[in-house]
């Protein structure tokens, strides 16, 4: 059975001002989530095709060539190919990149914290062809950046998953009954999307990538010793990056992170219980990959000056919903 183990990281708040039982109650998910992340990961690579498997493919897509055509002939024809994807990449790469907005983060609308919620944690896991995307936290931002290209005729599959956390405690509860959670998170940078392929490659190229968020709004609670927590509230939504799937051409797409990301919003009931126990949020923020092909990759970082992507997750206030 494949290795489940992914490289994963914490920024955890050192001096929140959430009840600990919240905290610990939150730690949990984060556990649980990076579990789950290891489980589906472990699936996805029980089903890659084996060692025997590739190397028997690549021997007949040889052979059929090589009855097609002299090799030198392959050869140059491959070469041709290479230097006009240059071409049409150095071209590409000369194109305005848009402006960053970059508004100043937000303060809350109240000065004791009534109603804003307050960032408790900041996870991170990655799972990708050669563990080619590095992470590392820099004064609680999240920088992502790499390229991750890949020589195969089988589909691979890539991800960074983001998990946030954020609470509101008893303590700064706003009045009313209805509210809704319209979290938004920084991103800057740049993703590159290409595919190339050789002469001979029949199959598919893929270079594509997805930003998948999720917002969940719950409560902890311990019922008989042991703790819980009742979702209140759950949105997602999904959005094409990059999505280049071609059988015979080359193909290079851009997509540029120019500031704030909505997250999808979250309208629930604030009652009693609610009130009592506080609420806790959940913003996963997930860049999910494919790619296939002679020579398929997706590039990310902060344009051409180099240096690489970022995150940033941002308090917000709950709005009267």
């Amino acid at each position: 059975m494949p290795d489940p183990e992914i490289p994963h990281q914490e920024y955890v708040s050192a001096d929140v001002a959430l009840p600990p039982e919240m905290l610990a109650s939150m730690s949990r998910r984060r556990a649980a989530h990076q579990e789950a992340l290891r489980e589906r990961w472990a699936a996805k690579m029980l089903l890659r095709p084996t060692a025997e498997e590739i190397a028997l493919r690549r021997k007949m897509r040889d052979t059929l060539s090589a009855m097609v055509a002299p090799r030198e002939t392959i050869d140059r024809m491959n070469a041709g190919r290479r230097q006009r994807f240059q071409e049409a990449k150095a071209i590409y790469r000369q194109l305005d990149l848009p402006r960053p907005i970059l508004p100043a983060e937000p303060e809350p609308l109240d000065a004791n914290g009534i109603g804003t919620l307050w960032w408790a944690s900041t996870s991170v896991s990655t799972a990708t062809p050669n563990n080619a995307l590095i992470v590392f936290f820099r004064d609680g931002i999240l920088n992502f950046g790499g390229a991750i290209d890949i020589q195969s005729e089988d589909l691979l599959y890539g991800y960074m998953n983001v998990f946030a956390q954020f609470g509101l405690g008893p303590d700064r509860m706003p009045v009313g009954t209805q509210f809704v959670s319209n979290p938004f998170v920084r991103m800057l940078g740049v993703l590159d999307g290409a595919v190339f392929g050789s002469l001979f490659d029949f199959g598919d190229r893929w270079s594509k990538c997805w930003l998948n968020t999720k917002q969940s709004v719950l409560v902890p609670f311990t019922a008989v010793g042991i703790p819980s927590y009742l979702l209140i509230g759950q949105n997602a939504q999904s959005q094409a990056l990059i999505f280049i799937e071609t059988s015979g051409g080359s193909d290079i797409e851009r997509y540029t992170f120019s500031g704030i990301t909505s997250l999808p919003p979250v309208s629930f009931p604030m009652d009693g219980f609610a009130r009592a126990n506080g609420i806790e949020v959940d913003l996963e923020i997930d860049l999910y990959m494919q790619l296939e092909g002679d020579n398929s990759g997706l590039h990310f970082h902060a344009g051409e000056g180099g240096g690489t992507d970022t995150l940033q997750t941002l308090q917000w206030d709950l709005q009267p919903g």
